[in-house]
């Protein structure tokens, strides 16, 4: 009896399909970066992730993509599940822990669970200015001022100059030593 070998199981086929599915992540991307998450650009990058998602079903940067435009259209639960499944294929791809950390903390006013997330993104990422940024906001909501004051410093050192949330951090710094001289003050 001879043996079937489906054309989608060919190595060949499957290393065609994974360098599509890049091309079309590619160009996505492109289309993402121009844009601002709405009209014609934001719909056809979607449509591309999906293709990509269509060609390579494990292609994880193309899910916490695409999980990043759902939620900009306002689908966080979407959103929240492209960023999970993105971490189950991917454990060192720290976009999609601090992803799933931002809706978590943001639109659900949940702390621990994404304090533990953004952890687990520093330790694969120490660099992830954002990441730092989330935090010291996260420490700041607990009341631990030293830990965010350490967050914020972190920010701006990994963000450099013209991180785009500097300033804020920078204000929050100030705020925080304030208010821990006032504290201090009253005793």
């Amino acid at each position: 009896m001879a043996r079937v070998i489906y054309l989608r199981d060919h190595p060949r086929f499957r290393a065609r399909q994974q360098k599509t599915a890049w091309s079309c992540y590619s160009e996505a991307m492109k289309l993402d970066e121009d844009g601002d998450g709405d009209g014609d650009g934001a719909v056809e990058a979607e449509a591309l992730y999906h293709r990509a998602l269509t060609l390579d079903p494990n292609f994880a940067l193309a899910m916490v993509n695409l999980g990043n435009l759902r939620y900009k259209k306002g689908f966080s639960l979407e959103a929240m599940a492209l960023y999970e499944r993105a971490m189950d294929l991917d454990a060192r791809l720290p976009e999609a822990r601090y992803n799933l950390a931002y809706i978590l903390f943001t639109d659900c006013g949940q702390v621990d669970i994404p304090m533990s997330l953004l952890r687990e993104t520093l330790a694969i990422d120490p660099r992830f200015a954002d990441a730092h940024f989330q935090m010291g906001l996260m420490y700041r909501k607990k009341g631990m001022a030293a830990n965010a004051r350490r967050s914020f410093t972190d920010y701006i050192h990994e963000a450099g100059p013209n991180g785009v949330f500097v300033a804020e951090a920078r204000g929050y710094i100030s705020n925080l030593k304030l208010a821990g001289i006032a504290s201090h003050g009253a005793t």
